[in-house]
Parts: C-alpha cells; sequence; structure tokens
C-alpha cells in the first residue's frame, strides 16, 4: 500500500486491482457507470449497498403528492451491477479499515475505496428519542407519511427545517390532503437561507395561498406523539411530524480511520482523495472539502459522479488524479405542488407550469438513465 499512499504509481501490487463502492448514492452510481467503461476489465469493481436499490430523493416530493408511483424513484440495483460488470453486496457498511471494510456479517478488502455513505437526518437536543419522522433514509419516510391512520381525513404534520427540501415536502402534502393543517418551523431567522430574496419572496407567497403556516426563529422543545412544544411555552398539534433539519455524518464513520473535517464529515481534497489515505476517495454528502465547500444537496453529487469516475481510474492507473472544482452555483427547482415549480439560478428566478416540466423531465431521465431492465425483460 505504500505506493498508494503516494499518491502516485500503482494502487496495488497485483495486476487487477479490487475497486470498492461502500453506498449506492447519486454520485457512485453514475461514477460506477463511467468507469466501468474506462477501465474495461482491468478492474474488480464491487459495490456495497445497505439496499437491494437506491432512492432518487428528487422524487420524493412527487409520490407524497401522487404524481409518480413509489417505485418510479427506486433504481433496482442487481440489473445495474449485472450490466456494467460489477459485483454487488447488500449489505450495511459499519467500518473499515486501512485495507478492508466492514458490513453487518463480513468484511470486504480493497485496493481503492470510494466511500459514497450520504448523510443522516440531524436529530439534537428535544428530537432525539421522539417520535419525529426523520427525511432519510426514503424508504422509512415515505413509510412514516403513509402510516397515518386511514381513519384520519385530515391529519395535522409539523415539518422541522424550512430548507427545499422541508418545503417541497410541505406543498406536496398540501396537495395530498387539502383540509390539513400543515405547520414548518425554522430554527433560524429566515426561510431559505442562503437564497436569493426573490425566490424567497415566491415561495412565501406560495406558502401562503397554500395555507401552510412557515414560522422562522421556533426553538422546538419537546416532541409528543400528537404535538409539538416549543419554548416559549405553546403547544402545535401534530399527528405527524417530519425533520428536514439539516446533515449528519452517519454512524459508521466513527468506525473509520480516515480523516475527518472540521464538521465530522470526512475530508476530502479537490481530488476527491482524504488527506490521511490517497487510496480513499469520499464524494456526496459523507465528504467534505475544507477548502472547497458545497452545500450537502444531491444537486452536487450528480456533478461529482464522472469527476470521481475520472479520479479513480487515473489512480488506479498510477497516475495523480487531477484538481476539480465543482461550480458554486447550481439550478435549484422547487415543486409547489399541482405540477407547477420555482427555479433559480444565478439570481434569476422563473416560476411556473414549464418549470415543474423541466424538474419532471430531469428527475425522469436521471432515474431511467441508471435503470437497467431486469434479465428477460424487453
Amino acid at each position: 500500500m505504500d505506493s498508494a499512499r503516494s499518491g502516485q504509481g500503482s494502487a496495488v501490487s497485483g495486476s487487477r486491482p479490487h475497486i470498492v463502492f461502500a453506498g449506492a448514492g447519486h454520485a457512485a452510481l453514475l461514477a460506477l457507470r463511467a468507469l466501468r467503461g474506462m477501465l474495461r476489465q482491468e478492474a474488480k469493481i464491487t459495490l456495497i449497498s445497505e439496499r437491494a436499490s437506491a432512492s432518487y430523493s428528487g422524487m420524493v416530493p412527487g409520490v407524497i403528492e401522487g404524481i409518480y408511483e413509489a417505485p418510479a424513484l427506486q433504481i433496482p440495483l442487481k440489473p445495474f451491477a449485472r450490466h456494467h460488470g460489477i459485483d454487488l453486496l447488500v449489505e450495511k457498511v459499519v467500518g473499515a479499515s486501512a485495507q478492508e471494510v466492514m458490513t453487518s456479517s463480513t468484511s470486504v478488502p480493497f485496493d481503492v475505496l470510494i466511500l459514497n455513505l450520504g448523510s443522516k437526518t440531524r436529530l439534537g437536543g428535544a428530537l432525539q428519542g421522539s417520535g419525529v419522522i426523520p427525511a432519510k433514509p426514503v424508504p422509512a419516510l415515505l413509510a412514516g407519511i403513509d402510516g397515518v391512520s386511514p381513519n384520519t381525513n385530515a391529519p395535522r404534520y409539523t415539518i422541522l427545517g424550512a430548507g427545499v427540501a422541508g418545503i417541497e415536502v410541505a406543498f406536496a402534502l398540501r396537495q395530498r390532503h387539502q383540509r390539513s393543517e400543515i405547520t414548518v418551523l425554522e430554527q433560524g431567522p429566515a426561510l431559505l437561507r442562503g437564497f436569493p430574496e426573490g425566490f424567497v419572496h415566491r415561495v412565501t407567497r406560495h406558502l401562503n395561498r397554500a395555507r401552510i403556516d412557515a414560522r422562522c426563529g421556533v426553538m422546538v422543545d419537546k416532541v409528543a406523539p400528537q404535538a409539538v412544544s416549543l419554548s416559549d411555552g405553546s403547544d402545535i398539534a401534530s399527528d405527524v411530524t417530519l425533520a428536514f433539519t439539516g446533515a449528519a455524518p452517519p454512524g459508521a464513520l466513527d468506525h473509520m480511520p480516515f480523516a475527518r473535517a472540521y464538521d465530522g464529515f470526512l475530508a476530502v481534497e479537490d481530488t476527491f482523495q482524504t488527506p490521511s489515505h490517497p487510496n480513499v476517495f469520499a464524494v456526496g454528502d459523507c465528504a467534505t472539502n475544507p477548502t472547497n465547500k458545497r452545500p450537502k444537496s444531491g444537486v452536487f453529487s450528480v456533478r461529482s459522479g464522472p469527476l470521481v469516475a475520472q479520479a479513480v481510474a487515473a489512480f488506479a492507473a498510477g497516475q495523480a488524479p487531477q484538481k476539480v472544482a465543482l461550480q458554486n452555483q447550481a439550478l435549484v427547482l422547487l415543486a409547489t405542488g399541482n405540477r407547477s415549480a420555482i427555479g433559480v439560478r444565478n439570481g434569476l428566478v422563473v416560476e411556473g407550469r414549464l418549470v415543474w416540466q423541466l424538474k419532471d423531465w430531469l428527475d425522469r431521465s436521471f432515474v431511467s438513465k441508471l435503470t437497467v431492465p431486469p434479465k428477460g425483460t424487453a
């Protein structure tokens, strides 16, 4: 492994390196799709995923609203792996050493490791041990929303966190339940922090039209089965409380020797390599580049995929991966329900049905290009 740690030369002493992807996030699947074409039969590639399918988070509001069926956002991994000549291990990653990945029942040696384990929902203070439903993992979120008693015609929803994802879900729930009370609570001083004023203004206008009560500067003191207690002593009746409270590092990182960034996520350089172990790469939510910060967003994960493939292919060939810098601005499309959306990029804000149609096309296209029909189907 000495040559791997130098960042130069062959990644392994043998002729056919074992490249392991831990986690089936957006970036990993795109990287795998590109990497097989780059390396052909020059490497053995294994994908480890906790589930047999990967969820595309961009279509979650559409599933909640009823535009899509739940399977529409799932990418089956078995046909994907077979089509691309990749070994698939459906196991939960629980840790790693400098030479192998540990799962719930076995260990997998690697020459090159790419970590794309995502993140978990940050549940601090009053939310720990409560009945709140976290935004991740996606299957549990959808199951929690679907688990409302069928006798409840107008369930009361409280959404903690006023970022894009939380607000989109609020709009989707309004389309699903026209008579429900829906409340969005934000601990910070404003909705959609960091977005242009024009974008926030339009979203706020749609929230008011949809009768969604959005409150900022609110501290949650306790979450009970049918109520959310606030620090000012007031209570909000809530049958379902959802947490979109930001990203926290996945627990498996606590059992890995790789360098961590200031926020607890894996530290990476401009080549996606960890500074402590250059044969270990990290991408997506589980990684933070301290000198080139980006939001924990699926948009940036998707853009990283092909670049990670190039970096890994170079490293496996004994070359130094090139440094990359993802652009700062990204197109954000926020669905407001009823097949309409608001988009923003570089300060330009647009809205309407054509914006939603663009979002729908982008979402469906992403899932489609990664979905391989099961063997034996047309």
